[in-house]
């Protein structure tokens, strides 16, 4: 009788030329007999010998990676991860509460819902992706990506809720410092802010919650806290009735206190702390 006792997949991106790792897993009984490296080996060849003109292998990862693999791989950033679980009877007090901790002059802040062709535009922009994204890689999720024109559609087929913002945009700036919907604006802009919200979906660990992944690109925090309810508000009204959310917020580490107290109260949803993101040349 046959049966699966491992397996590995990746994606390639960067126009073919990276190869995304996606998931390594070994059945529990066959652990700790070397498999996982037989596994990776065979991946690897297989990609040499079908996809030549694949250079590089990046993956995330949680923290506290074996030894072994920090000599083959290098770190090229990390971001705090903060899941939290927002029960369905729950959901309107948990919004009140954080929006009761998000000033007057924050929730002023005009909020940019990018379209497709504005987000292809967005990152064309060099300093974009500069101020933007530390390592020069659009880590959404767990997924590492870079700004190539093909990985920014391949995001674009996952109904992801882009938005755009500056901490000096509110409904009183003046009109010269306001994101346009165009985002084809040269302004100097001080500092730039976005965040990636997927849809809310089903996951397997229990009935009646979906899992909402909000990916924060930026270091202000008055900017990541508007950011977070608005995406949240975007979430909850697209839930089907009776469904509660397991939001998980990955954010510059500088962040990790002050969203820790956006969210002070709200039952924590242990996964993982800390997600790093890495890469080797192959």
């Amino acid at each position: 009788m046959d049966c699966q006792v491992g397996f590995e997949s990746f994606i390639l991106v960067d126009d073919g030329t990276t190869a995304v790792v996606e998931g390594l897993r070994i059945a529990p009984w066959m652990r700790g007999r070397g498999l996982a490296g037989l596994i990776q080996k065979f991946c690897f060849n297989t990609l040499h010998s079908d996809h030549p003109e694949v250079k590089r292998a990046r993956l995330t990862r949680a923290e506290n990676p074996p030894a072994a693999m920090l000599t083959k791989y290098k770190v090229i950033n990390s971001k705090a991860v903060m899941p939290f679980l927002l029960p369905d009877d729950q959901l309107e007090a948990v919004l009140n509460l954080m929006e009761s901790r998000v000033n007057d002059l924050d929730r002023s802040k005009n909020l940019t819902i990018l379209g497709a062709e504005e987000i292809l535009r967005f990152f064309e922009e060099s300093k974009s992706r500069e101020e933007l994204l530390s390592g020069g890689l659009l880590v959404q999720g767990w997924l590492p990506l870079t700004t190539h024109k093909s990985n920014l559609n391949l995001l674009l087929r996952r109904q992801i809720v882009w938005i755009y913002s500056h901490p000096g945009d509110s409904n009183d700036s003046a009109s010269s410092s306001r994101v346009t919907t165009s985002c084809g604006s040269t302004q100097s802009y001080l500092q730039r802010f976005l965040s990636l919200g997927t849809p809310a979906y089903p996951i397997p660990l229990a009935e009646g919650v979906h899992r909402l992944d909000i990916d924060l690109f930026g270091n202000d925090p008055s900017c990541a806290k508007v950011h977070i309810l608005q995406q949240l508000k975007i979430a909850v009204q697209a839930l089907p009735a009776g469904i509660g959310i397991i939001c998980i917020l990955y954010a510059d580490e500088s962040l990790r206190t002050e969203l820790g107290q956006l969210c002070e109260g709200v039952t924590p949803f242990h996964v993982v702390k800390e997600q790093m993101i890495m890469e080797m040349e192959i």
